[in-house]
């Protein structure tokens, strides 16, 4: 310790110069309170100090990795390359390492000063005092304050520095909650959007690349890659930064991706080199281990669970020790979670549709089969309307996340709608309908573009035995699929008069026509050129419309638009 010594905070009384010290902490406080960056943090301690004990120099130092560097410096400017290594020997250390102020009233007597390097031109200050400053029980940063006279530093001095402290540590506190919360809410954005994309992937590719990217713009670490089990080994299917290509490794070995798969659990490792589970991949052509992984410091990886298995996982790298947060831990599970959902989606879909083209006569039991399907559609909805709530319940002026909720309790209720139809109508109950006025609740229901021209030709008193839930549903997914067909707006005209043999509907646009190839599969079950969806809304029109004893036809020429015809005989 030398002749330096630590105290604790107390200030005598009495004294005008005291009174004045501490209105101007009262001041600092306020002002910091102010603050909404770590410059103006810095400059507005370094007015305090200057105004209340002056000094030869001032600074403010923080810890960063494995050395101490100022941020920000009064009366003298240290060399841009100043630091001072976490090994050295120093007061400013002494001070990181014990919490506690150091004072120093002779710095010729105190064995580790540090004075400004030689050469530099700079005054060695002959008396020194250091406060920590604390963010959540660690320190985060010191003040330090140099004299060129001796013992020019008092323990009153040290008491008001611990007050300042106190008050920058709330600043500095605050600021890095709020910069916490603004990343938090960016990458749930950022996942957010990321499940919307893996509900269009069709392929695992897609799926690898979407997430890759997703990894590398939420996380922003150097080496992100995802691994697939294969047989006995862990297999590469993905990467980007500086991990090496086809990396593989056996489920009986050592590696934290593998304890991850076999656990079934994240796992982090802040320091590799304290790690046994890390290993150092071999080039098979060398015999020797990467290189790239000699600069890997920590590791977090996430296991891809499907139905109870583990089936790969997500892996990050860092070239920084202790680099990962809690939050990087609960998001990349999240984002683990997003991927399982599509992984099993894509096998559901490539399922049922083997299913039904095997067995097109039996689709109820092929909808047992596969119905766990549609608790895996619903997870993404539901997984992101939890995390709109979540942000929402923690800062309830982000109303954009009302927006998400919607539009996800849409998603829902439409994966609900075409699940229901694979349930097909075996009865029907007719009752005294007005045509028209169905029609047009089907239509208020909907959002319809504002470059979409509408027409309801249905004369107003045309009644007839219908089933009106089951007609609803027909309308608006013809109309539904209408609209899709015009992206660019249009016209959509729905029309129905009483026919010498009952009942006449047509639902008409201007889009885009139905290619001449899709129009034999058109009602089949599970036909679609949708991007999301499992192709059951036509299959569900002309169900209903058998089960009123009638027919559905269409009608199209390509870029011209289609017509659907339905006819219903009087029952």
């Amino acid at each position: 310790m030398g002749s330096s010594t630590a105290y604790k905070a107390h200030i005598p009384s009495g004294s005008g110069a005291l009174e004045s010290s501490l209105a101007a902490l009262h001041r600092n406080a306020a002002e910091l309170a102010l603050a909404d960056s770590l410059e103006q943090v810095y400059d507005i301690t370094l007015d305090t100090v200057e105004e209340v004990l002056g000094f030869m120099f001032a600074g403010i130092a923080v810890r960063d990795e494995d050395r101490v560097v100022y941020m920000k410096t009064r009366r003298q400017e240290m060399p841009e390359d100043w630091e001072i290594p976490l090994d050295a020997e120093s007061v400013i250390l002494r001070t990181f390492k014990t919490g506690k102020p150091q004072l120093v009233p002779d710095t010729g007597k105190e064995p580790h000063y540090l004075g400004p390097p030689e050469g530099s031109g700079l005054i060695r200050g002959l008396s020194e005092v250091t406060t920590p400053i604390y963010i959540r029980d660690e320190v985060a940063a010191i003040i330090n304050i140099e004299s060129p006279s001796l013992n020019e530093f008092t323990e009153r001095d040290v008491a008001l520095l611990e007050i300042l402290a106190q008050h920058v540590s709330s600043a500095l506190t605050r600021l890095d909650e709020v910069e916490k919360r603004k990343t938090y809410e960016e990458r749930l954005s950022a996942l957010h959007s990321h499940a919307v994309e893996l509900n269009t992937a069709k392929t695992l590719r897609e799926i690898y690349g979407c997430t890759i990217n997703a990894m590398v713009e939420t996380f922003n670490f150097e080496r992100v890659d995802i691994l697939r089990v294969q047989g006995g080994k862990l297999v590469q299917v993905a990467k980007y930064g500086g991990i090496p290509g086809g990396v593989e490794l056996p489920l009986d070995g050592k590696g934290v991706t593998v304890r991850a798969v076999k656990e079934k659990r994240t796992i982090l490792v802040n320091d590799v080199e304290q790690s046994r589970d890390y290993v150092f991949v071999v080039n098979p052509e060398t015999g020797e281990p990467y290189k790239e992984y000699e600069l890997s410091k920590a590791e977090l990886a996430s296991p891809i669970i499907v139905e109870g298995e583990a089936i790969g996982v997500l892996n990050i790298e860092s070239a920084h020790k202790d680099s990962f947060t809690d939050i990087d831990w609960q998001q990349l599970e999240i984002l683990a979670s997003h991927v399982a959902a599509a992984i099993d989606r894509l096998a559901k879909l490539d399922e049922v549709k083997r299913l039904s083209v095997e067995q097109s006569t039996r689709l109820m039991e092929g909808f047992r089969r596969v119905s766990s399907m549609a608790r895996h559609d619903l997870r993404g909805p539901l997984g992101n309307i939890s995390m709109a709530a979540h942000v929402l319940k923690k800062n309830p002026e982000k109303t954009e996340m009302f927006g998400i909720i919607e539009s996800n309790l849409k998603h829902a209720e439409n994966v609900l709608d075409d699940w229901k139809e694979l349930t097909l109508r075996k009865e029907i109950t007719r009752i005294r309908i007005n045509v028209r006025k169905l029609a047009e609740e089907v239509l208020g229901s909907m959002i319809i573009p504002e470059n979409v021209e509408t027409e309801t030709d249905i004369p107003s008193d045309l009644y007839y035995l219908l089933d009106m839930r089951g007609i609803s549903r027909v309308l608006t997914n013809l109309v539904t699929n209408a609209l899709e067909a015009m992206p660019e707006g249009g016209r959509l005209v729905v029309s129905a008069h009483r026919g010498g043999e009952g009942l006449v509907i047509t639902v008409s646009d201007t889009g885009r026509g139905i290619p001449a190839e899709h129009r034999e599969k058109l009602f089949k079950p599970f036909f679609t050129t949708k991007t999301t969806g499992v192709g059951l809304g036509l299959a569900y029109v002309k169900d209903t419309v058998v089960a009123h004893g009638g027919t559905v036809e269409h009608t199209s020429r390509p870029g011209e638009g289609a017509m659907f015809t339905i006819r219903i005989p009087s029952e």
